[in-house]
C-alpha cells in the first residue's frame, strides 16, 4: 500500500509539473504572439497620399439624378409593367481574390443581366478559398489591389456599361476596411491602462505602471490564426494621462480571467496627475491619506486586421482620422487603376460594411480636446469610470460576454461614459461617415454605408451617408427602420439592404422565402436589396478543392446564402427580381410619408434581433428547423450579460404593433432631428415630410433643450405621446459638475411634468388617424408630385385577408397594382354616408401577398387578363382532392399512402435530387368554368405538367395555378416537378467535410422538403 501511495503521489507531481510546464509555454505561446506585429508597414507612408479634395462636381453623378428625378416623377403604367434594369435588385459578387478569369466574369455578369439582376458590388474575400486556390499567383502577387485586379474590374464595368448595370467596389477587400498600404500606426488605436495602488499619507516617486495587456488580447490572440483580431502593441504605447482616486472597496480579483471584478472609488476623489509626471517616466506624488488606486492611461496601435483576400495580415486604417480616411480612398481609387473614366456613371461608388472592431476601448485622434469643446468639461479626472475589458471588441458582443467596469465612480461615473460615448460618436461620423462621402461626391461617387456595429448614433450615420443600408440578419424589423429612418429624417432618397443573410440558415432560401423577405425589407422602407450574395463560379472545383457545387465563402459558418447559378432555383428567382423591380420602382417614387415618429435615445443598437414571437425573427419560415444563433468563445469567462436596450426595445414593441394593427406606420427619430422638429398645425415636421405624432416610450434620459423644444411643440397644438415613465434626468453628465446635473435633471422635470400635462394618448391618435384594424398588416406609403398616395400593403399572415382601408375624401378614385402580375385595376370606393365616418374601399389580401394602392384623382386601367377578371367574380363550385400520388427519385418509384415530408423518409432526408409526383384525375364538362390546381403545402419550387405540357411553375405562396387550358375530358396526367432547396443535401455533405458550425448541425437543422399538400382542383364558375 505504502508503494502504491508512495507512486500515486511522484505520478500526480509528475503530472502537475508537466501541466504548469505546459500551462507555462502556452501562455508564454499567447502572450508573444499577442505582442507580436502582424504585418510590416507599407513602403509608403499612408498620408503621402493625402490630397485636397478637388471641388464638387456640377454634373450629379448618374444614380443621383435618376433617384432625384423618381422623387419628382408620377407613375407610369409602363415601367411598372416592364421595368428598367435599373430598378431589378443587386447583388454582392464575391470573388476568391482575384482568382478569377476574365472571360468568365463577362459571362457570369451577363448571366446576372439575363435573370434581373441589375447591379453587382465586387467584394473579394478570402474565407474558405482553397490551398490550392491561395498558391495560386492571382491571389498572390497577382491578387487583390494589383494591376491584373483592376484590369478584371475594368473588364466588368465595360461590360455592365454595355449591359445597362452598375456596380460598386468595397472600399478594400473586406472589412472592415483596410490594406497593405495602412501601417501599424494608421490603423485603429485603443485606449489600454495600468495602474498600482499606493497608500498614503506619503511622497512617492514611482515608474509609471505600464500598460497590460487586456485579457482578450492574451487569451483569444490565438484567433489570428483563423480570425483576425490584433495583437498588443507593446512599445508604441503614447501616455494620454494619469488619474488617482481614492478607493472605498478593493475588489480586484487574482484571477486574470474574471472581468467581473471592480474597485470602488470615492465620489469627486479623482485627482489629474500629470503634471506630477517627470520625463524619465516617473510620479511624483504626495500621496493624501488612504488607499489610492493610480492608472495610467495610454493610447497605442490596436493592430485590428479585418478580413480580407489578402495573403499577408493587414491593419484596419483608422477610421476615426478623417485624413487618413481620404489618403484609403486616394490609395485604393489611385491613378494606375483607371477606374475614374467610369466615376458617376457605370461605377456607382464603393461600399464598408458593419464596424466590428476589434478593440479594448477606441481612441479617436485628439479625443480630449474634441471632448472639452463639445461638452465644455476636462474629461480626464473621469477617465477611470469607462475601463471596461472588450468594451469595443465585437466577438464579446457576438458571445453575449460583458465585463464590468474595472473603476466604479458610481452615478458620476455613469453619466460621464454616456458623454464620453456621443463624442466617440461624433467622432465616428465627423470623420469616416463625412469624410467618406465628401471623398465619394467630389469624385461623382457614392459611399454606401452599413452603419452599424458598436455604440455610436446610427440614425445620424445613416443620414449623413449618400446611400445608407440595413442589414436583414436577424429580422428585427425594430432594427431594419434604422436606416430608412435615417434617410427619411435628413434626404437620403435610396435606402438599401444586405438582403436575405441569416446565421446558420445557409441553403434554406426558395422562391417563396425570397419573396416573403423582399416583402419585409420592403415594409422596413428599403427601396434597393442587394442579395448576399453570388460567389463566382470556379472552374473544375473537384480539381481545386471545392465540393461539386463549387466555391462558396460562408461554407464553413453555414452563413448567408448562395444565389448563383448553383442554386437550384436560379431560373424561379428571375420572375422573384421582376416582382422586386416592380416594386422597387414604386418605392422610389415620390417622397415617404409616415404617421408616428417613435424617439430612439439610444447610441447602437442590440446584437440580436427583438421579438421572438414576430414575423421572420432570425430568418426562419415555414418548414424550417429553430437553429443554433449564438456565437461562443473558446474560453468559458464569467460575465453577467445585461443589454437595457434590449428590454426597452421589448417593452415598446407591443406599443408598436398596436399602432400597426391599426393603420398607423412609425419610423424613428434621434435627439438631433427631435430639435429641428416645426409644428404645422396639428402635425410634426422635418425635411418636408408631415408625421402626425411624436411617441416618447420609457425613456429615461433626455437633454433638457430637446425636452422644451418637445413641450414647446404641445403647447402649439402638435401630437406628444408620452408612453410609461417620463425621462428624469438628462443625458450626461452637465459641465462636468454633478450639482449642475442635478439641477438639469430637476429642469428637465418640471418640462415633463407641464407636457404629460399636455400629451395625446395613443388611442386618441389611433382613432383620428387610423387608416384600418387588421392584425398582421405592414404598410410603407409614397406622396406623389401630383398628390396621389401610393400606398403599399403586405400581409405577413399565412392566410387571406380582407382589408377594410380608410379613404381620404380628397381622394376621388382607388386602383390596385398587382406586383406579382404586374397589372392594375380600378376598385369601388364605398362612399360614407355619415361625414363622421370615412369612405372605404375592401381589398383582399393573399397569404403573405402584397399589393400597392393608388389614391389619386383618376383611376388607373384594368389590365388584368380575361382569366384574372374571370376570377375576380369567380363562385367556387367544387373540391377534388388529389390522391394516388407516385413519387419518383433517380428512376426509383416511392408510392404514398399519402403526402409526406422527405425528412419523414428514411431515403430522402438528405436528397437534394428533382422528384416527380405523378397522379391522374377524371374530369366531366369543362366549358364555362375555370380549374385551378391548388398544391398547398410546398417546401422547394413545383413545375407542373398536364397532360404532357409545361403547364406553369407554382414558386411562391399561395402555390396555386390556373391549369384550365390543359385539361380535357375524361382522364388527365398531373405530374408535380418538385425541385428542392440544397440545404438537407448539404447537411450530411458538411457535418462529414468540415469543421465547426457546419460540421454540428444535426438532423434538426434539416428544413421540410416537398409536396405536402393537400393538392387540391378547385373548379370555378362566374358569378353572375
Amino acid at each position: 500500500m505504502k508503494r502504491l501511495l508512495k507512486w500515486i503521489k511522484i505520478t500526480t507531481i509528475i503530472l502537475m509539473a508537466i501541466i504548469v510546464i505546459g500551462a507555462s509555454g502556452l501562455i508564454y505561446f499567447l502572450h508573444h504572439l499577442a505582442v507580436t506585429p502582424l504585418a510590416p508597414d507599407p513602403e509608403r507612408p499612408l498620408l503621402s497620399w493625402s490630397k485636397p479634395l478637388p471641388p464638387l462636381a456640377k454634373q450629379t453623378a448618374a444614380w443621383e439624378t435618376r433617384a432625384l428625378n423618381d422623387q419628382s416623377a408620377l407613375f407610369q403604367q409602363q415601367t411598372f409593367e416592364k421595368p428598367p434594369l435599373e430598378y431589378y435588385p443587386w447583388t454582392r459578387w464575391w470573388w476568391p481574390g482575384n482568382v478569377v478569369d476574365s472571360d468568365e466574369l463577362v459571362r457570369e455578369l451577363r448571366e446576372f443581366s439575363k435573370h434581373g439582376i441589375g447591379g453587382v458590388e465586387i467584394q473579394a474575400i478570402g474565407t474558405d478559398v482553397s490551398d490550392l486556390d491561395k498558391s495560386d499567383p492571382r491571389w498572390g502577387v497577382k491578387g487583390w489591389d494589383s494591376a491584373a485586379f483592376y484590369d478584371n474590374v475594368r473588364t466588368v464595368l465595360t461590360e455592365a456599361s454595355n449591359l445597362g448595370m452598375q456596380v460598386d467596389l468595397t472600399a478594400g477587400s473586406g472589412w472592415p476596411s483596410g490594406g497593405t498600404h495602412v501601417g501599424l500606426n494608421d490603423g485603429m488605436r485603443s485606449i489600454v491602462h495600468g495602474e498600482t495602488i499606493v497608500k498614503g499619507p506619503k511622497e512617492i516617486s514611482i515608474d509609471l505602471p505600464a500598460p497590460k495587456m487586456p485579457v482578450h488580447w492574451r487569451v483569444l490572440s490565438w484567433m489570428n490564426l483563423a480570425i483576425p483580431t490584433g495583437f498588443f502593441a507593446k512599445g508604441h504605447e503614447s501616455l494620454l494621462s494619469v488619474v488617482a482616486s481614492k478607493v472605498e472597496h478593493n475588489g480586484r480579483s487574482i484571477n486574470p480571467l474574471d472581468i467581473r471584478d471592480q474597485i470602488t472609488l470615492a465620489p469627486d476623489s479623482s485627482k489629474v496627475l500629470d503634471t506630477l509626471v517627470t520625463g524619465e517616466g516617473k510620479l511624483v506624488w504626495d500621496v493624501p491619506d488612504g488607499e489610492w488606486v493610480v492608472t495610467a492611461f495610454y493610447q497605442m496601435p490596436g493592430g485590428e486586421s479585418g478580413i480580407a483576400a489578402i495573403p499577408q495580415t493587414t491593419y484596419v486604417v483608422d477610421h476615426f482620422d478623417k485624413n487618413r480616411i481620404q489618403a484609403h480612398y486616394n490609395y485604393l481609387f489611385r491613378p494606375d487603376t483607371d477606374l475614374s473614366s467610369f466615376y458617376g456613371n457605370t461605377l456607382r461608388g464603393f461600399f464598408n460594411d458593419s464596424f466590428e472592431f476589434k478593440e479594448e476601448r477606441i481612441w479617436p485622434k485628439d479625443q480630449f480636446a474634441h471632448f472639452e469643446a463639445a461638452h465644455g468639461y476636462d474629461p480626464r479626472p473621469f477617465m477611470q469610470s469607462i475601463v471596461q475589458t472588450g468594451h469595443d471588441f465585437s466577438l464579446f458582443h457576438w458571445a453575449k460576454v460583458e465585463a464590468s467596469h474595472e473603476y466604479s465612480l458610481g452615478n458620476i461615473g455613469q453619466r460621464f461614459e454616456r458623454d464620453w460615448e456621443q463624442s466617440v460618436s461624433d467622432a465616428f461620423i465627423n470623420n469616416f461617415i463625412d469624410g467618406s462621402r465628401q471623398w465619394a461626391e467630389a469624385n461623382r461617387l457614392a459611399s454606401r454605408t452599413q452603419g452599424y456595429g458598436f455604440e455610436f448614433d446610427l440614425i445620424k450615420a445613416a443620414g449623413h451617408t449618400s446611400i445608407p443600408e440595413t442589414e436583414q440578419q436577424g429580422g428585427s424589423m425594430l432594427f431594419m427602420k434604422i436606416p430608412s429612418s435615417g434617410a427619411w429624417l435628413y434626404d437620403r432618397p435610396l435606402v438599401t439592404s444586405e438582403s436575405f443573410i441569416h446565421k446558420r440558415r445557409a441553403w434554406m432560401s426558395t422562391p417563396a422565402k425570397v419573396k416573403v423577405q423582399a416583402q419585409q425589407l420592403f415594409s422596413a422602407g428599403v427601396n434597393q436589396i442587394i442579395y448576399h450574395g453570388s460567389p463566382y463560379q470556379v472552374q473544375a472545383p473537384g480539381e481545386r478543392g471545392y465540393p461539386e457545387d463549387g466555391w462558396y465563402p460562408f461554407a464553413s459558418s453555414t452563413f448567408s446564402e448562395d444565389f448563383s447559378e448553383q442554386h437550384p432555383h436560379w431560373q424561379q428567382l428571375e420572375t422573384v427580381n421582376r416582382f422586386i423591380a416592380r416594386l422597387q420602382y414604386l418605392l422610389r417614387l415620390g417622397k415617404p410619408e409616415a404617421d408616428v415618429l417613435v424617439y430612439y435615445p439610444w447610441l447602437g443598437f442590440p446584437l440580436e434581433g427583438i421579438g421572438e414571437d414576430t414575423f421572420l425573427i432570425a430568418g426562419q419560415f415555414d418548414g424550417e428547423p429553430e437553429v443554433a444563433n449564438t456565437t461562443s468563445l473558446p474560453v468559458p469567462l464569467p460575465s453577467g450579460y445585461h443589454d437595457e436596450r434590449e428590454q426597452w426595445l421589448k417593452n415598446l414593441l407591443p406599443v408598436l404593433q398596436h399602432l400597426e394593427d391599426n393603420g398607423l406606420t412609425w419610423q424613428w427619430i434621434n435627439p438631433e432631428k427631435a430639435s429641428q422638429l416645426t409644428a404645422s398645425q396639428s402635425l410634426l415636421k422635418v425635411n418636408d415630410i408631415n408625421y402626425k405624432a411624436l411617441l416618447l416610450h420609457n425613456i429615461e434620459a433626455m437633454p433638457a433643450e430637446t425636452a422644451e423644444h418637445i413641450l414647446n411643440l404641445a403647447e402649439n397644438g402638435s401630437n406628444i405621446i408620452v408612453s410609461g415613465s417620463a425621462p428624469s434626468k438628462i443625458t450626461g453628465l452637465e459641465k462636468g459638475n454633478m450639482e449642475l446635473t442635478k439641477q438639469a435633471d430637476q429642469r428637465l422635470t418640471d418640462v415633463m411634468e407641464e407636457l404629460v400635462k399636455q400629451a395625446a394618448s395613443i388611442d386618441e391618435v389611433i382613432d383620428k388617424y387610423s387608416r384600418y384594424k387588421h392584425k398582421g398588416i405592414q404598410q410603407v406609403r409614397r406622396q406623389l408630385s401630383d398628390g396621389s398616395l401610393l400606398l403599399y400593403l403586405n400581409n405577413t399572415r399565412k392566410s387571406e385577408q380582407t382589408l377594410t382601408v380608410n379613404v381620404p375624401s380628397l381622394f376621388l378614385s382607388a386602383s390596385v397594382l398587382d406586383p406579382w402580375q404586374g397589372t392594375s385595376w380600378p376598385v369601388y370606393i364605398h362612399k360614407a354616408v355619415d361625414s363622421k365616418v370615412a369612405n372605404v374601399i375592401s381589398l383582399p389580401l393573399p397569404a403573405y401577398g402584397t399589393m400597392v394602392v393608388v389614391l389619386s384623382k383618376t383611376p388607373l386601367p384594368d389590365t388584368r387578363t380575361k382569366a384574372q377578371q374571370f376570377m375576380t367574380n369567380a363562385t367556387l363550385l367544387d373540391e377534388i382532392t388529389l390522391s394516388n400520388w407516385q413519387l419518383t427519385i433517380n428512376d426509383k418509384p416511392i408510392n404514398l399512402e399519402q403526402l409526406k415530408d422527405w425528412v419523414e423518409i428514411p431515403e430522402l432526408k438528405d436528397s437534394g435530387k428533382t422528384g416527380l409526383y405523378t397522379t391522374e384525375i377524371n374530369l366531366k364538362e369543362l366549358s364555362g368554368k375555370r380549374r385551378i390546381l391548388d398544391l398547398g403545402q410546398v417546401f422547394g419550387v413545383a413545375r407542373i405538367t398536364v397532360n404532357g405540357e409545361y403547364a406553369g411553375d407554382a414558386a411562391v405562396v399561395p402555390f396555386r395555378l390556373d391549369i384550365t387550358d390543359f385539361l380535357n375530358p375524361g382522364s388527365n396526367s398531373i405530374q408535380v416537378e418538385l425541385i428542392p432547396p440544397r440545404r438537407n443535401a448539404k447537411v450530411k455533405q458538411l457535418a462529414e467535410n468540415l469543421s465547426g458550425p457546419a460540421a454540428s448541425m444535426a438532423s434538426t437543422d434539416r428544413m421540410s422538403t416537398g409536396l405536402l399538400g393537400p393538392v387540391v382542383l378547385d373548379t370555378y364558375s362566374e358569378t353572375p
